[in-house]
Formats: structure tokens, sequence, C-alpha cells
């Protein structure tokens, strides 16, 4: 009966040996991820603010503004949520 424990005993600590290298095998790649942007921005460091443009090149008079960042967006009654933030057009 001993043989048993002493197997069961033998898995139990390789598994937690198993488990502990596959957590500090992560955790080593979540530390070695880029800094975050320090002003709080994306840690990507794409500035999302530039679709603030047309998609054609130049903005046009009869373009439709996000009641939220501003942005200017496509005149079409078709398009409901902004390019730019994602939020509804309608303000609501």
């Amino acid at each position: 009966m001993a043989n048993v424990w002493d197997w069961t005993l033998g898995y139990l600590v390789v598994f937690a040996v198993l488990q502990f290298a596959v957590y500090a095998y992560y955790r080593r790649q979540v530390d070695d991820d880029p800094t975050p942007d320090p002003a709080g921005g994306d840690p990507a460091g794409i500035d999302r603010t530039v679709a603030n443009t047309s998609v054609r090149g130049s903005e046009t008079t009869d373009s439709r503004r996000c009641p939220h960042c501003g942005a200017s967006n496509e005149p079409d009654s078709r398009y409901r949520y902004c390019r730019n933030c994602t939020k509804s057009l309608s303000g609501a």
C-alpha cells in the first residue's frame, strides 16, 4: 500500500513543479511586454485620433460630427457609430 502513496506523492510534487514552471514562463512574458505610454495612451503607440480626417482624404462640408469626440464622419445616415470612438452618432 505504501507504493501507491509514494506514486501519489510523487505525482503531486511533479504536478506542482510543472504548474510553477508554467506560471513563471507566462509571468516572464508579461514582464517583457513594452511599457505603456506614460501619458496613459495606447501601449502600441498608435494615435487613434488621426481618424478625424475623411476617408477620401479631404474634409467634406456636409459631414456629421460625433457628439462625443468631435470626429468628422460620413454624412450617410446608414452609419450609426463614430469611426474614431465607436460611440453612437445620435448622441445617446
